[in-house]
Order: structure tokens, then C-alpha cells, then sequence
């Protein structure tokens, strides 16, 4: 009998704990998606740079999804991009916003999902994407508008923010100048719209 009440005393001493050490488990898992989407950042940054070649990174606004690929562009082309100074100019097509990157895809981890990113479009970028400066139907497509990673180390001026299913968020802001990545701290979607 004694033994009987001392486990019903642990059940129930583990259903009132179970929420606050899922709650634990959700932030440690939306930090870790931050770790994650940093690294991939710098990977992509880093072949830029070993191959000479534009890299561009995109993800699925919504879901987990994200990859990087080749901007197949000519010598031409490229070098029209790095020496833009405004305006823009025609260039070759974007790679369809529909369609997944197609040398590798990637996932966050459970129950974290790309919730928005804001990408700003410099003179590079507008020449690379050819008119208007889009990249598909942007935040609307299956896959994002692309982040550009350049040969000499630099990349696009980017704002991702990171939510989980409990509400909560992280941004990690992407520093086009040189290429690095920093988290947030985690907060809540309320406060982001704020």
C-alpha cells in the first residue's frame, strides 16, 4: 500500500512538472535551430568564398526547409553584379522561388519553423535578380526570396526570425558588410510585432 501511494505521489509530482520541463526543452531547441541556421550561413559564406562562385540560400517561409545553391550565372554576369553602383540593370533569371535549392536542403528541428525574414536587395543582388529586384513571389513561394553570399566574403543585409509552436521566437540577424550572423535573445512573437 505504502508503495502505491508513494508512486501516485510521483505521477502526479511529474504531471505538474512535465509543463515547465517541456516549456525548457522548446527554448533549448529554438536556440539550438539559431546555432543551426548560423552554421549554415557560414558554410554557405565560406564556399562563396573557396569556390569564387555566388551562393544563394533560401528556406521555407512557414516550415523548416532550408538550402543552398550555385547562382548559375555568366563570368559576365557576375562581374556586372560586383561592380553595380545603382540602378538596375537586366540580368539572368532567378532561380524559381518554387522550386527546392538543388545541391542540398536542410531542416531545423522539430517544431521550429522559419516564421518571416526581411532581405535587403542592394545593387548586387537588384542586377543579379533582373528587374524589380524579386525573386519569385518572395515570402508567399514555397521557398524564400534568395540571400545572396559573394565571392569576396560579403552577403545580404538579413533579418530571420525563428518561432516555435509555444509563441516564442528568435531573430538572427545576417550582417552583409562581413558575412557574420548573431542571434537574439528568445522572445515572444507579441513582442516582435510590437
Amino acid at each position: 500500500m505504502e508503495l502505491l501511494l508513494v508512486l501516485a505521489l510521483m505521477v502526479a509530482i511529474a504531471a505538474i512538472a512535465w509543463p515547465a520541463i517541456r516549456g525548457s526543452f522548446d527554448t533549448q531547441r529554438l536556440a539550438k535551430s539559431a546555432d543551426q541556421l548560423r552554421a549554415a550561413f557560414g558554410k554557405t559564406r565560406v564556399k562563396a568564398m573557396r569556390t569564387g562562385a555566388i551562393q544563394v540560400f533560401r528556406f521555407q517561409p512557414g516550415r523548416s526547409g532550408y538550402g543552398s545553391e550555385t547562382w548559375t550565372a555568366s563570368a559576365e554576369e557576375v562581374v556586372s553584379a560586383a561592380t553595380a553602383a545603382g540602378g538596375v540593370a537586366s540580368g539572368p533569371p532567378t532561380p524559381t522561388a518554387t522550386a527546392p535549392p538543388s545541391s542540398s536542403t536542410d531542416a531545423l528541428p522539430d517544431g521550429v519553423v522559419f516564421h518571416l525574414a526581411e532581405v535587403t536587395v542592394d545593387a548586387r543582388a537588384a542586377n543579379l535578380l533582373g528587374s524589380g529586384g524579386q525573386g519569385g513571389d518572395g515570402e508567399t513561394a514555397e521557398w524564400s526570396s534568395p540571400i545572396f553570399f559573394y565571392p569576396d566574403g560579403t552577403t545580404s543585409n538579413t533579418h530571420v526570425v525563428l518561432a516555435n509552436e509555444r509563441g516564442q521566437a528568435i531573430v538572427v540577424t545576417l550582417r552583409g558588410l562581413t558575412g557574420l550572423s548573431l542571434p537574439s535573445e528568445i522572445t515572444s512573437l507579441e513582442q516582435l510585432a510590437r
